[in-house]
């Protein structure tokens, strides 16, 4: 989607200004563009890397949780054989 809307502008550029001013024009729309993507990008990895590690947590709090209750209910007895 990235790619077809800066074709889009690159088209539109060069169909309205001089080829000289239009290499100007690319490299700007060019730059923002990779700009906005990067950021973009970057937000959505420390989202989901949050995400992950908030129900990665989480799900071992319950796990833990079930692991002390089971224990409580299966209270395990010494016997010493003899």
């Amino acid at each position: 989607m990235t790619f077809l809307n800066v074709l889009r502008f690159i088209v539109y550029i060069l169909g309205k200004v001089e080829y000289s001013e239009s290499f100007e024009k690319i490299l700007e729309i060019l730059e923002t563009v990779i700009v906005i993507s990067l950021i973009l990008y970057i937000s959505v990895e420390i989202l989901l890397f949050i995400i992950f590690i908030f129900i990665y947590i989480w799900n071992i709090n319950i796990e833990c949780r079930n692991m002390f209750i089971l224990k409580h209910v299966f209270e395990v007895t010494n016997i010493n054989d003899v």
